[in-house]
Order: structure tokens, then C-alpha cells, then sequence
């Protein structure tokens, strides 16, 4: 297994949100671990098989955040092999975690402010998705203090 691109492979960094016991999803229960690369055979396909993520945190929020209980990690990820991508969403052989902070309760309240004042509930607008990354990236400082 690759634990990096090769030179010159296509390579995506993109975001994911993963469940709070820091696993894959479905029948797969590999623990997602900072540092590591993923990687599945077979072919990458979308909603079906393969290693998820998406260019836009917003975007990655809609898919794996537990906006319910605000339990979950935002992952900052590289996914790489044979990649198949559509506007929201991507999936690739291989996906390393670059690095993993919990979707804290600030997370979620700013994302909820943003969607209310922007659009509704649930609708992806630049205003939230601005306002998550921030949020995303001020998690990401705290934690390296």
C-alpha cells in the first residue's frame, strides 16, 4: 500500500467527517487514524465503494456530520488512485488523514446560525460554508497549542 501519491498522480485534498468511534462506515470498520492511508481494491465508485471525501467542508458536512447529536471528527484527508468526482463529492482508492479535530458544539452553532440566516436549514450557501471552515480551521489551531 502507497502511503503517499506518487509524483505527479492525481491526489485531491479534500475534507471528511467521520463518526465519533473514528471508523469507516458500512461494512468496512477499519479505524481512520491520523497519519495513516486507507486504501480499498477493486473499483472506486460513488456512493458505493471506495474512499469518500469532498473539496468543500460544506459539502463534506452534508454526508458525515451528525448535525443531531454534533458527535463526530472533521478530517482533513489526501485521496488519490483512481478517482471518480462530481460536484459534491469524490472517492479514490486511497485516503490518508492529515489531520482530525472533533466537530465541537462551536461547529455546529455556527453552521445552524449561518444555514437560519442564509437560506434555511440544510441549504449550502457560501455565507455557511465560510462560516464552517473557519470553525474548522479555529479547532485546528486550538488544537495545536
Amino acid at each position: 500500500m502507497k502511503a503517499n501519491p506518487n509524483k505527479g498522480e492525481k491526489s485531491v485534498l479534500a475534507w471528511h467527517f467521520c463518526a465519533a468511534n473514528k471508523r469507516l462506515g458500512c461494512v468496512d470498520r477499519r479505524k481512520i487514524v491520523v497519519g495513516e492511508t486507507l486504501y480499498v481494491s477493486g473499483r472506486p465508485t460513488l456512493y458505493e465503494h471506495g474512499l469518500h471525501g469532498s473539496r468543500r467542508i460544506i459539502d463534506a458536512s452534508a454526508f458525515g456530520f451528525n448535525w443531531v447529536s454534533g458527535v463526530s471528527y472533521i478530517c482533513r484527508v489526501r485521496i488519490w488512485g483512481c478517482i471518480e468526482e462530481q460536484d459534491d463529492k469524490l472517492v479514490g482508492h486511497y485516503r490518508k488523514c492529515l489531520w482530525m479535530v472533533p466537530a465541537s458544539r462551536l461547529v455546529k452553532r455556527w453552521y445552524n446560525i449561518a444555514s437560519l440566516c442564509h437560506g434555511g436549514p440544510g441549504r449550502r450557501t457560501k455565507k455557511g460554508e465560510k462560516l464552517l471552515l473557519e470553525a474548522a480551521w479555529a479547532a485546528r489551531r486550538e488544537q495545536l497549542k
